[in-house]
């Protein structure tokens, strides 16, 4: 029995819907249903980064100012909630490191990754993640944790945090524009410039 193309079925299902634009926020591990929908329908969508999506940003961050040097966390997944952390590619000894990711829900990757930079001479570490869920375990973790603080958005809800400095920003003004430049047929991408410059890709 041949496998179900499920993206491909939701794709399918959003089109006869009568869904015209899709605006995703840096999807985490639903790149194939973006890929469908852009590559499968009518429906025009802006598909995010894939999985290795943190390179990505860090990268993107790097590219808008080079005198910043850029570090990455090499990682093993050895479950869905426990990660190894093998080497830090770059030199962060005496440096105050931003850590970029799309997701945390148990906030081991950006833990772990804290702790071997701190070993690695990092003087600080502060993590921006699109999406934090933040399930009870993170708490604890982040609590305990290396990191000077955590940068998010209102994504998803999450659970009150205390002990830990947490900041939240709202994507509420930036969905805002972008829904009223699509539907005014205007462009969207500027609104992913940083002081006026993209990042080249």
């Amino acid at each position: 029995m041949p496998q179900m193309n499920v993206a491909g079925a939701i794709a399918k299902l959003l089109e006869t819907m009568g869904t015209e634009f899709v605006f995703g926020m840096n999807g985490h591990g639903n790149w194939a249903l973006l890929d469908a929908i852009v590559h499968e329908t009518r429906i025009r969508g802006i598909p995010v980064r894939a999985e290795d999506q943190a390179v990505h940003m860090a990268d993107g961050y790097w590219r808008m100012n080079r005198k910043a040097p850029l570090a990455i966390v090499d990682k093993k997944r050895k479950s869905a909630t426990d990660v190894e952390m093998l080497s830090v590619i770059g030199d962060v000894d005496g440096k105050t490191v931003l850590l970029v990711d799309d997701l945390t829900e148990t906030a081991g990757t950006v833990t772990r990754a804290a702790e071997i930079l701190k070993k690695k001479g990092a003087k600080k570490v502060y993590a921006s993640v699109s999406h934090a869920v933040l399930n009870p375990a993170a708490l604890d973790r982040l609590k305990a944790s290396e990191l000077e603080e955590l940068v998010t958005t209102d994504t998803v809800p999450h659970s009150k945090v205390s002990g830990f400095k947490l900041t939240e920003l709202t994507v509420a003004p930036l969905l805002g524009e972008a829904i009223k430049r699509i539907h005014n047929s205007e462009s969207v991408s500027s609104l992913f410039d940083i002081n006026g410059k993209r990042p080249e890709s």
